[in-house]
Parts: C-alpha cells; sequence; structure tokens
C-alpha cells in the first residue's frame, strides 16, 4: 500500500523545479544580487559492503581518511596513487596514476586528488559506467556522499549535509557520537 504524500512546506525545496533550501546566511539585499545555489536533501543509505570491493583515487588526508573508514566496514580497498608511499593497513595500494577502467567491477569509487581534473575524469567515467562515486571536491559531481561517519560498538550513523557546510556537519557528527554513545553505555 502506498503512503499519501504530505503537502510540500512552502520552505521545503520543490525538487522537481530545482528549487532551493532558504538559506540564514547573508542580508537580503546580499541574497537579491546573488543566486543561490541549489541544496538538494540527500538520503542515508546504509549498505553492506562486507567484501565489497571499492576504489579510492588518492592517498593524500580525505582519501587516507576515507580508506580506513571503507575498509573498518568490511570493503576491500585498493588505493591508487603516485605518489604515496603507504596507505591504510587494509588497504591495497596500487603506486601509480588512474587510469580510465580502474571503476570496473568496484561496488564504489572515491575520487580524492589534489588534481582537479583527474577527479572530474574519474566522476565522469564512473557515471557513465553506473558506478556509484563520490567526488571529494565536487559535490555536484558524486552520484553519493561520503558521510561523516559516527559509530560505537553496536551502533552507525553518517551525517552529511545539504551542500558545503563543514564545520555544521562537524558539529552535529560530534553531537551525534556523544549520543550514540550514551544510547549503548544505558543498555549495557
Amino acid at each position: 500500500m502506498r503512503a499519501a504524500r504530505e503537502p510540500q512546506s512552502q520552505h521545503a525545496p520543490n525538487l522537481a523545479q530545482g528549487g532551493e533550501v532558504p538559506s540564514a546566511a547573508g542580508t537580503s539585499a546580499e541574497a537579491a544580487q546573488q543566486p543561490q545555489a541549489t541544496a538538494v536533501p540527500r538520503f542515508p543509505l546504509f549498505v553492506n559492503l562486507m567484501g565489497a570491493d571499492c576504489l579510492v583515487v588518492g592517498a593524500g588526508a580525505v582519501g587516507s581518511r576515507r580508506a580506513a573508514v571503507l575498509a573498518r566496514y568490511g570493503a576491500r580497498v585498493t588505493v591508487i596513487d603516485p605518489a604515496a608511499p603507504t596507505c591504510e593497513e587494509a588497504a591495497e595500494l596500487l603506486a601509480r596514476a588512474y587510469k580510465p577502467g580502474d571503476e570496473r567491477g568496484r561496488t564504489l569509487v572515491v575520487a580524492a586528488t589534489s588534481n582537479r581534473a583527474v577527479n572530474r575524469l574519474i566522476g565522469e567515467t564512473c557515471r557513465a559506467a553506473s558506478v556509484p562515486v563520490s567526488v571529494a571536491d565536487a559535490p555536484e559531481e558524486c552520484t553519493f556522499f561520503f558521510p561523516a561517519v559516527c559509530a560505537t560498538e553496536r551502533l552507525s550513523a553518517g551525517v552529511v549535509s545539504t551542500g558545503a557546510e563543514h564545520a555544521l556537519t562537524a558539529r552535529a557528527a560530534a553531537a551525534m557520537r556523544q549520543t550514540l554513545a550514551a544510547c549503548e553505555r544505558a543498555e549495557a
């Protein structure tokens, strides 16, 4: 049975028409002069990555963190970076540049190099091959969004924003981690 749709709030974005989430930032004069970026709500989806073949391109700070999180959730992680001397212990390192085709057969790909053109190429190649891709420096090129992961021994949650609100996401993730830990302690 299909649930009835609730009427859309006047403050909710009309996604079918590219609506925007109202911003509290800036003055109304600034808002009138600058076009607002479209903020699209992001659906939280939790997947089983146990044994999944995942690729992270780029072994800098962002790529290394994401490889570590994927490995912690049981993924088989391959990291590609021509300049990386080492990577996450649970990952296989290929010390070479990305080549189109590296994404074949992967459950998901993370593009986290310091080169915009390479990240764009990875995003385009993955989207064309229907491989889920997170492009660290270009949210508009992502088909999934890598969350701030909040986990305890028995609970897991992820936090993302609708845009580039990194500080807000970090504060929410810190609060979520405390809440998860408190819930788990209360059940002990």
